[in-house]
């Protein structure tokens, strides 16, 4: 699991939707080139520092326009998404995983120090609670630099678990 699966509180959900309110804000916008698409994302100080891997996951994002650029991810999906979130409790199925489950965990939020996905006190009751669960926290990261960004840590860790 990489950084999420875990039930919020409303307090917390309200600053995880507030630090992504950046990103959801670009849905159905159209720019006017792909180049402009990109100047505009990477103003997003969560996905410092810039990488060509964001570069080639905007770029399949992105789709054409009347008008221009736009990215592929419709605002309405996400909406809905959002609401299963807040609706479902995923907590009472944890004892039910049977197959080992290794949770990545970014520590530091994305817009500001607090909106994280996954606090210290949820990601404590995952591993707690689901059998044969272990987590690997990667400091410095956040809810998108956790995939985006090198982390040989990361990398190790995955290949150990499939290993096993």
């Amino acid at each position: 699991m990489v950084d999420g699966g875990a039930k919020l509180s409303p307090e917390q959900t309200a600053k995880v939707f507030a630090g992504i309110k950046p990103s959801l804000d670009r849905l159905g916008q159209a720019f006017p080139s792909f180049e402009a698409y990109l100047e505009n994302m990477k103003k997003a100080p969560f996905l410092k520092p810039w990488s060509p891997l964001l570069e080639t996951y905007f770029h399949h994002e992105a789709e054409m326009v009347l008008g221009g650029v736009r990215s592929r991810i419709q605002l309405p999906h996400i909406q809905e998404e959002i609401s299963n979130l807040t609706r479902f409790d995923v907590e009472p199925f944890y004892r039910q995983v049977r197959c080992p489950v290794l949770i990545l965990r970014a520590p530091e939020g994305m817009m500001a120090k607090d909106d994280i996905l996954l606090p210290e006190g949820a990601v404590e009751k995952m591993v707690r609670e689901i059998p044969n669960a272990r987590r690997l926290d990667l400091p410095g990261t956040n809810h998108f630099s956790i995939l985006f960004n090198p982390s040989l840590k990361r990398d190790q860790a995955i290949r150990d678990f499939l290993s096993e």
